[in-house]
């Protein structure tokens, strides 16, 4: 048994530089998870491709005293010509796997520190922001009965208007608020709702509301814009609620005919 000594060599990022007797080696990995090499004593480029099945595989070298020589049979060839789709396919998956994990997490790692630090400059200074201002409200609502019945004697009628870009934090405290005499009153627009895009609000907690009301007016006539305005609108409304060619975003807006108010005639 004889002893052959192979120098493990240096890696600079994926390519690998070995010293043999007949000079250096150079090689990297191939995206078939193979290895390509070049002797620079020879001459010669190895290409070794793996399929990931034991016992198959495909070797090719060019350069040197001979031009061509293959290790392997024609059938390792001929399955790595079949399976390589499914390696690709493998291989962007993986990719895409590897972005979403370092982007994802790593906005959380930027963002995280900078809203501790930002929560605690809040407390350091006794602030609130908006957000603290609705989730305390409701919760001091919630736990204080005093403080409750006082801002239900004090507020028998409530009316909020544009309902569809409110929060349901919002919508949980209008709620406490108004039980008591249960004269409550929300107008909105669901096809109107833009802040739902930059903030928690969500047009649903309207529909909601809706659905359980008491009461329910539909007012579907306008006298801020022209005829032709109108026209153009319902057309756009129409065609996303029932041509839209992604039936998911069909919900995104409301089915309705909006109409002009009649010449010399008040809304009713």
């Amino acid at each position: 048994m004889g002893f052959k000594y192979r120098s493990p060599g240096v890696k600079i990022g994926g390519i690998r530089i070995r010293k043999n007797k007949k000079g250096y080696s150079i090689s990297r990995k191939t995206i078939t998870g193979g290895r390509k090499t070049y002797n620079t004593g020879t001459g010669k480029t190895t290409t070794t491709y793996k399929i990931g099945i034991k016992g198959l595989s495909y070797q090719t070298t060019t350069g040197g005293k001979k031009s061509s020589k293959e290790k392997g049979n024609e059938m390792s060839l001929w399955v790595y010509i079949i399976i390589s789709p499914f390696i690709l396919i493998y291989l962007i998956l993986k990719l895409y796997y590897f972005i979403f994990k370092c982007v994802y997490k790593g906005i959380l790692k930027i963002i995280l520190p900078i809203y501790k630090d930002y929560d605690r400059k809040l407390k350091q200074y006794g602030l609130l922001d908006y957000d603290d201002i609705l989730i305390l409200a409701h919760k001091a609502l919630t736990l204080d009965e005093g403080l409750r019945n006082k801002f239900q004697s004090r507020y028998k009628y409530i009316f909020e208007d544009e309902c569809q870009d409110s929060n349901e934090i919002q919508g949980k405290i209008i709620k406490l608020i108004s039980k008591e005499n249960n004269n409550l009153v929300r107008v909105g627009d669901v096809n109107q709702s833009i802040t739902g895009t930059f903030s928690s609000s969500d047009p649903k907690y309207f529909k909601e509301f809706i659905r359980e009301a008491d009461n329910c007016f539909r007012m579907d006539m306008s006298n801020r814009s022209s005829k032709d305005i109108i026209d153009l609108a319902n057309r756009l409304v129409k065609y996303v609620t029932k041509e839209f060619n992604q039936i998911e975003c069909r919900e995104a807006l409301e089915s309705m005919d909006i109409k002009t108010v009649p010449e010399n005639r008040g809304y009713k």
